[in-house]
């Protein structure tokens, strides 16, 4: 009667240690496409998220930044986890395009003081302009699956090429 009982708590110890790496596996996985960025034939993937690059434009730079407890990031007053970024240029055009995530995958409102609410390509988001250099800068700034978009640009137009 001893052995049987010691294989059983074996076997349970057995199924928790499963059920944890299974669990772990999971984790890891959403992870991975949290922070996923390729750049194929025009098609920019932030974060699971597609976006249509136009001809011309080539990629400057990319980034992710992960932040630790008490010290979060932000896109524009909203407090995220973390930030997927690529940048691209096209002469002296710029096209920035930021992705930003929450672990709890709850991001319910935008904090943007002086922008306007406007639809682009489908997307209700947030609009508004900033000078840069001398230059005006579009911004916008949409929710997507949960997570936090922000498209900035030289021209206005392309923001709806993009998305």
């Amino acid at each position: 009667m001893m052995k049987i009982d010691s294989i059983k708590k074996i076997l349970i110890l057995g199924l928790a240690l499963m059920a944890i790496t299974c669990s772990v596996a999971a984790i890891s996985a959403a992870d991975t496409n949290a922070t996923q960025k390729t750049f194929e034939n025009g098609v920019l993937t932030l974060g699971g998220l597609q976006f249509k690059i136009p001809t011309g434009y080539t990629q400057v730079e990319s980034d992710q930044d992960s932040s630790t407890p008490g010290d979060a990031e932000h896109i524009d007053g909203t407090t995220v986890d973390t930030e997927v970024s690529a940048d691209f240029a096209n002469g002296g055009e710029k096209l920035d395009i930021k992705v930003g995530f929450k672990n709890n995958g709850k991001i319910d409102t935008l904090n943007l003081g002086g922008a306007q609410k406007k639809s682009i390509a489908g997307k209700d988001g947030y609009f508004w302009t900033e000078q840069d250099d001398g230059r005006t800068e579009y911004n916008f700034e949409y929710l997507q699956d949960g997570k936090v978009v922000k498209i900035e640009t030289y021209n206005e137009g392309l923001i709806g090429q993009v998305i």
